[in-house]
């Protein structure tokens, strides 16, 4: 989904004030309860500026850029401006240096400042491997990839989208500190209302990106703000909430442009078919911990169900017991990189012939293979029973239900 949240992060400081005549001068300007401090001292005809994080942790990082809100007073800056720099840790840092022309009278630097969580610059290890931001062993669907319509492109293009029920568990895809927690809003839709009210988790990791978990349900963050995570810790469970038209986790990785502005950048994932999966297009994707490193099947026999009706194209009413006049479906999730044909056989009891016969053809773009079942159609249909999947005509598995008889 599009998103506005990070601009949520970035706040300006603005120095209006003019400065004292005295030979010395020292005063602290600060944005926001774990924004960033400003702090001006003059010795003389020399004004030294200074940046300090206020958030309480001490591996803090945040981008500052200085810029003139005006011609400057009286004073010079020995920088040309704007200037973008990063401020790590807690402790206070020289970011400027201004030379006061005549400091028997007032001055105005006329100086204005934007911070952001986070490091501008180019990451030290630009392919780190995350995990999958959801517990060892769950598959989920991307629904949207990298550079995607309909909302991933310019500076959200690499994003990401993946289908998963309301209250999942969402993970920490890797360790870092906590820097923002918003899990207040309710509702959400694609409307223009929605825009500025998504739920998110924002973590810092140590080489200053940063990882983004939205669309969160209400009062859905496991964790606060200042929380040291580790990758694989349960920090927040999926909704529906905000810029959103149906349930889904949004993710993505971020760093600051400058202070002003932000930028995804693009995420590999630790998966059983790769140590770097690039999620650039839809597809499901999953981590058992299995070595060594298996092809991306094409149907996930391990998620057939049959289920009575679907939601949001998710099977509901799961179920494995039917009566004989029953009408259910068959729900087979697909990851095809061609077309394939698909039959499906059922078979009753010890009964060497298929009772039933679905066959068609499956198409690369879609994300399941589903199909009607009328039990109405076989003459005493109680008993046991199994569906047998081929896709052309290899056989891949089968899955058994059961009818038992009516009255």
């Amino acid at each position: 989904m599009r998103l506005r949240v990070l601009l949520l992060t970035i706040l300006a400081g603005m120095v209006f004030l003019q400065g004292s005549p005295a030979a010395e001068y020292r005063q602290e300007f600060c944005s926001g309860e774990h924004g960033v401090c400003v702090i001006y001292e003059q010795n003389g005809k020399i004004l030294d500026v200074y940046l300090r994080n206020k958030f309480p942790h001490r591996n803090i990082i945040t981008t500052v850029t200085f810029e003139h809100s005006g011609k400057p007073e009286n004073i010079q800056c020995t920088t040309p401006l704007p200037l973008t720099t990063v401020c790590r840790g807690t402790e206070p840092m020289k970011a400027l240096s201004f030379v006061i022309s005549d400091y028997s009278r007032q001055w105005n630097p006329q100086l204005n400042w934007y911070w952001q969580y986070g490091a501008s610059g180019k990451p030290d290890d630009e392919k780190h491997p995350y995990q999958l931001p959801y517990l060892k062993g769950k598959r989920f669907r991307v629904c949207q990839g990298f550079n995607d319509t309909p909302t991933h492109h310019g500076d959200f293009a690499y994003s990401i989208d993946w289908i998963m029920p309301e209250g999942t568990p969402i993970c920490a895809a890797r360790g870092g500190i906590v820097v923002t927690v918003i899990d207040h809003y309710s509702g959400g839709g694609f409307k223009k209302e929605y825009i500025n009210k998504n739920n998110t988790v924002q973590i810092l990791h140590d080489d200053g990106t940063l990882a983004q978990y939205t669309h969160i349900k209400k009062d859905g963050s496991a964790v606060k703000t200042g929380d040291n995570v580790r990758p694989g810790d349960i920090i927040a469970y999926s909704g529906n909430v905000g810029y959103s038209q149906s349930p889904h986790l949004h993710f993505n990785v971020f760093k600051p442009v400058n202070g002003k502005k932000s930028t995804s950048i693009p995420s590999g994932f630790i998966t059983d078919y790769s140590d770097y999966d690039t999620p650039e297009k839809t597809g499901i994707y999953s981590y058992t911990g299995i070595t060594p490193k298996k092809e991306r099947p094409s149907v996930y026999m391990e998620d057939m169900v049959f289920c009575k009706s679907m939601i949001n194209f998710q099977p509901a009413d799961i179920a494995d017991i039917f009566s004989p006049k029953d009408r259910f479906k068959i729900f087979l999730p697909i990851d095809l990189k061609k077309d394939r044909k698909i039959q499906i056989f059922l078979y009753k009891d010890a009964i060497p012939a298929p009772l039933l016969r679905y066959s068609w053809t499956l198409k690369k773009e879609w994300w399941q293979a589903v199909t009607d079942v009328d039990l109405s159609k076989v003459p005493a249909p109680s008993g046991k029973w199994k569906a047998e999947i081929i896709i052309d005509n290899k056989k891949m598995g089968y899955k058994e239900f059961t009818v038992k008889p009516s009255g």
